[in-house]
């Protein structure tokens, strides 16, 4: 698994977007000592609901390192997050987040995506991608197929993280205005906010991250 660029990340997430984040990811989960006493109630309560995973302590250690970064106290790690501030992702063996270290009117929700490099099957499309967008797919030869749409789920996932009223939508919900563009601007087909994103590979790992912008 390649270092991550934490630095690079931010920078480029300004040249984008124009606001100041910081990034972090850690490949080191919490263990199950270092939790703090609210940590170890959170623990208790998702695992009495249901939704405990082991990438559970993971979530723990970038929340930890990327509020360090944003100068935020360690207890309010335990906290309900700022969805319009922070996102956050996994893989298996890996956890990312990413935080707005300056809040702007502008700005109402970050979405942050992570997924690893597998083959994928072209009818899969019709889970994430819009009739427009699986009409574009269909032109892609089969040579770059998987990762054209492993890079077109990731943003998908980052844009519908970005939405803090995703609640009634789903992944085909969202547009990209050009599904061949790396960085570039999508919207919500219903409502037509509107959003913009950014994305990249790093080695066998996708990354895509995405804002949702003031409609003007």
């Amino acid at each position: 698994m390649p270092l991550v660029d934490e630095l690079g990340i931010e920078k480029e997430f300004h040249r984008v977007f124009g606001l100041p984040a910081r990034f972090a990811w850690t490949s080191t989960p919490l263990s199950l000592d270092d939790l703090l006493p609210q940590e170890q109630l959170a623990l208790k309560e998702a695992k009495n609901r249901g939704r405990f995973h082991a990438s559970w302590f993971l979530g723990r250690a970038v929340a930890r390192k990327l509020f360090s970064y944003l100068e935020i106290p360690i207890e309010a790690t335990t906290l309900m997050m700022s969805q319009n501030k922070i996102s956050l992702s996994h893989t298996k063996n890996n956890a990312y987040a990413i935080g707005i270290s300056e809040y702007t009117n502008g700005t109402f929700g970050i979405g942050l995506d992570v997924e690893l490099s597998r083959t994928m099957q072209r009818d899969w499309g019709r889970f994430f991608l819009t009739p427009s967008e699986q009409q574009w797919l269909s032109n892609i030869p089969e040579s770059s197929l998987s990762n054209t749409m492993i890079r077109l789920w990731t943003l998908k996932e980052a844009l519908f993280k970005a939405d803090l009223n995703n609640r009634q939508f789903d992944l085909p919900d969202y547009q990209l205005k050009d599904p061949s563009q790396w960085t570039g601007d999508a919207f919500n087909i219903h409502n037509k906010l509107a959003f913009r994103y950014y994305s990249l590979k790093l080695d066998s790992i996708w990354l895509a991250i995405a804002t949702r912008m003031d409609a003007k």
